[in-house]
C-alpha cells in the first residue's frame, strides 16, 4: 500500500509538467505551422506581383506581410523558449533543495560513518586472526613435537625441523602493524562522525542561509 501510495504521489506531481511538455509541443509545431503558411503565401504573392505593371512595389509589400509575420512569430518563440527554461530552472532548483535537505545530508553522513565502522571491524578481525596465527606459530616455536616417524623430514643433523624464530618474529611485527593502521581507521571514523554531527548541529540552528543556487 506504501509502495502505491508513492507512486500515486509520484505520477501526480509529474503530470503537470507533463501537461506543460504537451502544451510547449504543440505551440511549437503551431509555429512552424504558420512560418510555413507565411513563406508559402508569400511565394504566391510574388508570382502574382509579376504580372502586375509595379511589380517591385507589389514584391516589396509582399515581403514586408511575410516579415512581420515571421517577426511575430519569432516573438512568441522566445517567450515560449524564456518559459520553457523558467520551468527548467525551477525544477532543477527542486530537486537539488531536496537531495540537500538536512535530513538527506545526515542520512547520508550517518551512512559514511556506518561503512567506516564496518571496514574498522573487518580490519579487526583480520587481525585478531593473524594475531591467532602468530601466536599458535610462536607456541610451537617455543614448544616443538618430537616428529611422528611417518611424517616430516629431519634436519640437517637428523634433527626435527622447527619453526623459524624468525618468521614468528616478523608475524609480530605484522600484528602491530595492523593494529596501528585500525587504531588508525577508528580514529579517523570517530572523527567523522563528530564532523557530520557539528554540521547538522550548525544546519539545524534558526534563520538558517538560503541554499546556494545549482550549478549551471
Amino acid at each position: 500500500m506504501k509502495a502505491l501510495a508513492a507512486a500515486s504521489l509520484l505520477l501526480l506531481a509529474t503530470l503537470p509538467a507533463l501537461a506543460q511538455d504537451r502544451d510547449q509541443e504543440a505551440e511549437r509545431a503551431r509555429i512552424k505551422h504558420e512560418r510555413d503558411v507565411a513563406q508559402d503565401r508569400f511565394v504566391t504573392e510574388e508570382k502574382a506581383c509579376r504580372k502586375h505593371f509595379a511589380v517591385n512595389d507589389c514584391i516589396s509589400k509582399a515581403k514586408r506581410t511575410r516579415d512581420d509575420a515571421m517577426a511575430e512569430l519569432r516573438r512568441q518563440e522566445v517567450a515560449l523558449n524564456d518559459a520553457d527554461r523558467k520551468r527548467r530552472e525551477e525544477e532543477r532548483q527542486r530537486a537539488y533543495n531536496e537531495k540537500f535537505t538536512p535530513e538527506k545530508q545526515q542520512q547520508e553522513g550517518d551512512r559514511r560513518a556506518r561503512a567506516l565502522e564496518d571496514s574498522a571491524r573487518r580490519q579487526k578481525e583480520f587481525d585478531e586472526n593473524t594475531a591467532k596465527r602468530a601466536t599458535q606459530e610462536a607456541d610451537r616455536a617455543a614448544h616443538p613435537r618430537a616428529p611422528k616417524e611417518a611424517k616430516g623430514a629431519p634436519g640437517p643433523q637428523g634433527t626435527p625441523h622447527t619453526a623459524n624464530p624468525a618468521t614468528s618474529q616478523a608475524d609480530a611485527a605484522k600484528v602491530a602493524e595492523n593494529r596501528e593502521k585500525y587504531e588508525q581507521r577508528q580514529q579517523e571514523a570517530a572523527e567523522h562522525r563528530k564532523a557530520v554531527e557539528e554540521r547538522n548541529a550548525k544546519r539545524a540552528k534558526p534563520a538558517a542561509s538560503a541554499l546556494p543556487p545549482p550549478p549551471n
